[in-house]
């Protein structure tokens, strides 16, 4: 759910879903607010109040404005190579799980 997937910190690991459906484990990498990417099928790209942004980039602070829509991300490593995924809160609950600690206390 979103609510589990708020509750993982930069740096941790997770499971995310992966575009070709095959789960993998991930970390954290950072965690903030950004650019709402909309699809836009006539054109290609995505946009958000009519302006088309990168939806692979992670944008840094300095980067973004009060005219942009955003919302709460994560931006994951994916492998060693040091391919990301950028994932949006209203995603979470389908794309992201955190690992089980095994409830060792």
């Amino acid at each position: 759910s979103i609510q589990s997937a708020a509750m993982i910190g930069k740096f941790q690991q997770c499971f995310i879903r992966r575009s070709n459906g095959l789960w993998t484990v991930a970390i954290v990498a950072d965690r903030g607010m950004q650019p709402v990417h909309q699809r836009n099928h006539s054109s290609g790209g995505t946009s958000t109040n009519g302006r088309k942004y990168d939806p692979f980039h992670w944008y840094a602070p300095d980067e973004l404005d009060d005219s942009m829509n955003l919302e709460p991300s994560m931006l994951f490593v994916i492998n060693t190579s040091g391919h990301t995924k950028i994932i949006q809160k209203r995603h979470w609950g389908k794309y992201v799980r955190r690992l089980n600690d095994g409830g060792i206390r």
